[in-house]
């Protein structure tokens, strides 16, 4: 639902407006998110992983696009990032309503959002594990 959403203000920003509907589907992925880490499932380690190499991978795309396009190898590897943008970052984009951040530094925070959610995951897992 919130991918569906926020697709589009998530493609065209800053040309598009964020409004109040995409923020409100993005914070129910994220308590969605963070009420799952206390499942801990491996998969959630593993989606977990990927959202912060995501983020990272994207915001670093950024900051070295001009060099990584005169390579073709480089610019071939770069466009790996938009399946990252759209499958890890877009859901939480309403969220940049507040935040109002490009999408690369958006990518970056959001990488934290999957940090804590590993933590979390992590956490809660071990706790389980001793009882």
């Amino acid at each position: 639902m919130a991918l569906l959403l926020n697709i589009v203000p998530s493609l065209k920003y800053p040309d598009s407006t964020i409004q109040i509907v995409h923020l409100l589907a993005s914070l129910f992925v994220l308590l969605a998110l963070l009420l799952y880490t206390k499942v801990g499932t491996k998969n959630l380690f593993i989606f977990s992983i990927f959202g912060i190499i995501s983020g990272l991978f994207i915001y670093l795309i950024k900051m070295f696009e001009s060099t990584i396009t005169t390579y073709p190898i480089l610019d071939a590897l770069a466009s790996i990032q938009y399946l990252f943008y759209v499958v890890f970052t877009t859901p939480l984009f309403g969220i940049n309503v507040l935040l109002d951040l490009n999408y690369a530094m958006f990518s970056l925070v959001i990488s934290v959002v999957y940090v804590v959610a590993f933590v979390c995951c992590f956490y809660f897992n071990k706790k389980r594990e001793q009882i």
